[in-house]
């Protein structure tokens, strides 16, 4: 440390300086610096502890931004879904209930409709078999052994 009154270099335990006798405490010169490092260190924390909690805080809006985004999407798809198998309920149905040869062919067109609509989607409501079943359906144009 030194002195804030005459700059001489200070023991580290003095009480006063022992060129000029002006009592060491909060205004001599290595103090000053001292609190000014402790004031610098305690400022950069507290930024560090400031910007982690702002970084925090854009993540979760960011993580709100994409699940409100994300909740309309999933919705959208299980309708999708829903209406699909919906369709596909009412084509095999129909081709159990067809019995007359107009009401036959009335269900071949819907079937080779939806087949045509469905040929390259990800989502057609139907499993493997109850796909298989329609287009057998088609093919023999109504008629299934």
């Amino acid at each position: 440390m030194f002195c804030s009154n005459c700059g001489n270099q200070l023991t580290d335990h003095a009480k006063f300086c022992e060129k000029c006798g002006t009592p060491v405490g909060s205004g001599s010169v290595q103090q000053a610096k001292e609190d000014a490092t402790i004031k610098t260190t305690f400022i950069d924390k507290s930024r560090v502890k400031s910007l982690a909690g702002k970084k925090q805080y854009i993540i979760a809006i960011i993580a709100v931004i994409v699940l409100s985004l994300m909740i309309p999407a999933a919705v959208k798809l299980n309708d999708t879904i829903l209406e699909a198998e919906d369709e596909v309920s009412t084509i095999l149905t129909a081709t159990h209930m067809a019995k007359t040869e107009d009401e036959k062919e009335e269900v071949v067109r819907k079937a080779k409709k939806w087949l045509k609509k469905t040929e390259h989607s990800l989502i057609d409501g139907a499993s493997k078999e109850q796909r298989e079943y329609i287009e057998e359906y088609v093919e023999n144009e109504g008629y299934i052994d």
